[in-house]
């Protein structure tokens, strides 16, 4: 039987952790004197009384979660979150269009970076500070903020944590979970705090330093500028967010190893290696391709190269020139297809994952192998590891799953909007799902989505959603068998 109870009592917890987020975005309202106070100040005031009465009437039930719970807890957690955290946008707009502040939130909390808004630099500070800061919330779940709340739950903490990621168990931090969670928060915490001082050092303001580096390390590219980091003109900028972007996507196990100098254990993962493989192939194969056809100055066009294309495979989202104009025009196909790889495996960005890509590839040479030698006996390894046919079953699907709801979503844009491009409906399903937020066709590398009707606003954030749980946490929960007792 189902406890709804310590599912009330965990959305409860969450809330007040959220409310406590918007506190600190109706400060930043304050200090700047904004017309968003009254938004931010409501917005807070009505999460935190929403958390407070969930966390209180629910505070003495038993602790102890199963499989099913922390599947719901994960799918309501986000899905909540998200209305509660579109209050600031619907307010401030005095309630004239629900879907845009959803859209906003959804692609806020899941990190996907898409937005709806047309003139940003227009927006209040605390509003565009709270736009931020719901991306540094989401960047590594909310399980790891509501750690304290965690640590006295009885059990099933495993289980909630392997909901929200689906971690394979060899990227384990710490047999521990709250031991696992604290190394991860105390690394996330301290290369944003990094980044606000390197950007800093570049000329970026203050504010603008620190809402960059929570959308950097978040893997989440919503920006301060409408034209994003193309705004400051400065390679500088450029090139210290391509680093933390960088650093974004990759396993949070390999960056604790690499700060604690067990470099032997680094580069024999073989996950890391395929990562970093993969980031430099892909930017220099497009650099190239620029240099051929252009005749811009070679720093100047590999930068636009590294910068856009590390961003669409951490699924960051910033963008620093419009790719859409690049030149050859069909550029923009390899660019889609780097939309579906994604970071690493136990990282803040989305995507399919350097792990199954890699994983698949793997089979797919297997099987080449096995025409010539049909009798040898050809496991796939990964870190010296051979990869169980269950966990084999479960890539694969998980990848076919990916791309039907693809192709399902696409149709589902296509057909919601007369004379809708389809080039535009693929790219934006891609984007959303992969928690990208830019995207190709009219949407491009600014990732508005204002033009979509509210039907497709609420669809794709759907698709933020599940994309962001990584697809099974959410669905499952629609099959008969996860409600049959």
């Amino acid at each position: 039987m189902i406890k709804y109870r310590i599912i009330a009592l965990f959305i409860g917890v969450f809330l007040v952790l959220e409310s406590l987020f918007m506190l600190i975005s109706t400060i930043i309202a304050i200090i700047f004197s904004g017309n968003d106070i009254i938004a931010l100040s409501s917005s807070t005031l009505i999460t935190f009384i929403c958390g407070f009465f969930l966390w209180f009437f629910n505070r003495k039930t038993d602790k102890k979660i199963q499989k099913r719970e922390s599947f719901i807890i994960i799918s309501l957690t986000w899905i909540i979150l998200s209305l509660f955290g579109a209050l600031p946008y619907i307010i401030y707009w005095n309630f004239s269009n629900i879907a845009d502040g959803i859209f906003e939130s959804v692609s806020g909390l899941t990190t996907t970076g898409s937005t709806i808004l047309t003139n940003i630099e227009a927006m209040p500070k605390g509003i565009l500070f709270w736009r931020s800061i719901s991306q540094f919330i989401g960047g590594l779940g909310i399980i790891i903020i509501s750690l304290a709340f965690l640590s006295f739950v009885k059990s099933g903490e495993t289980n909630l944590f392997n909901a929200e990621s689906a971690w394979l168990s060899s990227n384990k931090l710490h047999p521990r979970f709250s031991s696992s969670a604290k190394r991860i928060l105390l690394l996330y915490l301290g290369f944003t705090i990094l980044e606000i001082i390197l950007l800093s050092f570049g000329g970026m303001s203050f504010y603008e330093s620190v809402c960059h580096s929570f959308t950097t390390m978040s893997s989440g590219g919503f920006s301060t500028r409408q034209s994003s980091i193309a705004a400051f003109h400065s390679r500088y900028t450029e090139y210290v967010i391509i680093i933390f972007m960088i650093i974004s996507g990759i396993n949070f196990k390999i960056i604790f190893l690499l700060i604690t100098f067990q470099f032997r254990k680094v580069f024999r993962n073989t996950e890391f290696k395929f990562y970093l493989g993969f980031l430099l192939g892909a930017s220099l194969l497009v650099g190239i391709i620029l240099l051929i056809y252009s005749n811009s100055p070679i720093e100047y066009t590999l930068r636009k190269a590294f910068f856009n294309v590390i961003s669409i495979i951490t699924t960051t989202g910033y963008s620093s020139s419009d790719y859409m104009l690049w030149n050859p025009s069909g550029i923009w196909i390899i660019l889609l297809f780097l939309m579906f790889i994604g970071g690493s495996s136990c990282s803040t960005s989305g995507g399919i994952k350097m792990i199954r890509i890699h994983i698949i590839l793997k089979n797919i040479l297997n099987e080449f192998k096995r025409i010539i030698h049909p009798h040898a006996v050809l496991p796939v390894r990964y870190n010296n590891t051979i990869i169980k046919s269950q966990d084999n079953s479960y890539i694969l699907i998980f990848f076919i799953s990916y791309i039907l709801i693809i192709i399902f979503g696409t149709i589902v844009m296509n057909v919601s909007k007369v004379d809708f491009d389809p080039i535009t409906a693929f790219g934006a399903t891609i984007s959303s799902l992969g928690n990208v937020g830019i995207s190709i066709g009219n949407i491009g590398h600014t990732a508005l989505y204002q033009d979509i009707n509210n039907f497709q606003k609420i669809f794709l954030s759907f698709l933020m959603i599940i994309g962001r749980l990584e697809i099974f946490t959410v669905l499952v929960i629609f099959t008969y068998s996860f409600w049959k007792r």
